[in-house]
């Protein structure tokens, strides 16, 4: 069962919550707004997978780093509507090249998500 005795130790992400199987965990707010995780303990089976979730009593463990990649597309003009640097449409015309597949989902100006193919990997 997770037990919060300094605020300091939660993040308010909500995971043991979404985690647990009985549903005895909601996240509920404090008096300056933050939402810590409240237990019903007579609900609560003490099966550790809300632990087992929380990001603050698993921190990632320093590793060696094997690899870093970057990329930039050399055309300003698709660089400067790209959100990724111009990457997806480098590697979407490669794998077109080769008859692969690639999908994006572009937001609309309404806001909505664009679900149409493109006309290249429809061909």
């Amino acid at each position: 069962m997770i037990t919060i005795t300094n605020k300091t130790d939660c993040c308010g992400c909500g995971a043991c919550a979404s985690r647990c199987v009985t549903s005895c965990i909601t996240m509920a707010p404090d008096e300056e707004g933050f939402n810590y995780p409240l237990v019903d303990t007579d609900k609560c089976i003490h099966c550790g997978l809300c632990e087992r979730v929380c990001p603050l009593l698993h921190k990632p463990q320093p590793h060696e780093i094997l690899a870093v990649i970057g990329c930039k597309n050399k055309n300003e003009a698709v660089r400067f509507v790209s959100s990724s640097g111009g990457f997806f449409s480098l590697a979407a015309e490669k794998s077109w090249d080769v008859r692969g597949q690639s999908s994006g989902r572009p937001l609309t100006t309404t806001g909505t998500l664009d679900i149409s193919l493109s006309q290249a990997a429809m061909q």
